[in-house]
Formats: structure tokens, C-alpha cells, sequence
């Protein structure tokens, strides 16, 4: 034999070797059992969390303003969005208590997007899901953003950027396991 079927024959015996070693060994019927059911109380757990979320009640004067919002039509632009949908409103001038605009963020998350609003809007999400929550930050975030260096807008951004830090605070964790258990879109 030459060295070159030895080194073929070593090669062999190398990868034969890694693949005895990292294959993954078969559960533990007993640990499997318990990872299981950890799971499904989890599961179990998170849909109840968002049954508890879609089943709040709209207070009655955010319920007149989505109405009237609709009514009103010209639903298009930023200042039509999701959020304007529910009433939110910053800003020193016609802006709400920091309690009222997290109201409005709650039925945000809760509630469906109606199909007047611009397209773009759909893509929100469902309620209650992971992508509601992250469009709604992201929609936070893009609002500061855009009017950080305009004049007479101080009181508007830190509106939202303590709107955005509050929502997430509140609904991130329940977010995260909306999204491990299929609740992403």
C-alpha cells in the first residue's frame, strides 16, 4: 500500500469518527416527556396571555374616535397610520397624557387594522402578534426620527421615544413568546 491510500484511508477513519462523535444522541424518553410538557404549558400559557389581550374592551372614547377617523376618510400618509387610527397623539399642542397615548398603544396591539388604511399598514401584522409589536416600534422609532432636527418638535419626540420605551417594556417579553410559540405574523 503507498501513503496516498494511507492518507485516504486515515481521511475516512477521521470523518467516520466526527460523525460517531456529533450525531446527536437519542432523548431520554423521561427528559423528552418533561421538555414536552414544559412546552406545551408554555404554549398554553402565552395563548392565554394574548386571549386575555384581544379580549380587553376598547374604551368607548377611543371606539367613537376610530369611527370618526374612518368616517372622516383621507387615510393615507404617516398621519394616517395605525396609530392615528386609535387617536395617538403627541406633541404640545394637541398631544394626550403619557396615560392616554399608552391606552391608545394597547388597542393598537389589540385590535385588527381596518382595510381603509393604506396598504403598507397590513403588513402590521394580526393582533397580539410579534409583528404588530415590532412594526409598532418600528413605526415609534420612524416617527422621532424623521422630525429629531426640526424646530419646535422637542416635545413630540421624547413623546415617542418614551412611548416606544414604555411599549416595549410593557410587550416585549409577551412579544418574544407570541413569536416561539407561531403567534409572528
Amino acid at each position: 500500500m503507498d501513503t496516498s491510500n494511507y492518507f485516504l484511508l486515515f481521511g475516512i477513519l477521521v470523518i467516520v469518527l466526527v460523525f460517531f462523535l456529533t450525531r446527536e444522541k437519542p432523548e431520554d424518553p423521561e427528559v423528552r416527556a418533561r421538555r414536552l410538557e414544559k412546552e406545551a404549558r408554555e404554549r398554553r400559557e402565552a395563548e392565554e396571555e394574548r386571549d386575555q389581550i384581544l379580549g380587553r374592551v376598547i374604551p368607548p372614547d377611543i371606539q367613537r374616535e376610530m369611527r370618526e377617523f374612518l368616517r372622516a376618510g383621507a387615510v393615507f400618509g404617516e398621519e394616517q397610520s395605525p396609530l392615528a387610527y386609535v387617536g395617538y397623539k403627541v406633541g404640545k399642542t394637541n398631544g394626550l397624557s403619557p396615560w392616554d397615548r399608552q391606552r391608545r398603544l394597547r388597542v393598537c396591539f389589540q385590535t385588527e387594522i381596518p382595510k381603509e388604511l393604506a396598504s403598507k399598514y397590513q403588513s402590521w401584522g394580526r393582533p397580539a402578534t410579534y409583528q404588530r409589536f415590532s412594526s409598532m416600534c418600528r413605526h415609534l422609532s420612524m416617527l422621532a426620527d424623521r422630525r429629531r432636527q426640526r424646530r419646535n418638535y422637542e416635545q413630540a419626540v421624547a413623546d415617542w421615544e418614551a412611548d416606544e420605551a414604555w411599549f416595549r417594556s410593557e410587550f416585549a417579553a409577551t412579544a418574544g413568546r407570541l413569536r416561539q410559540i407561531g403567534f409572528y405574523r
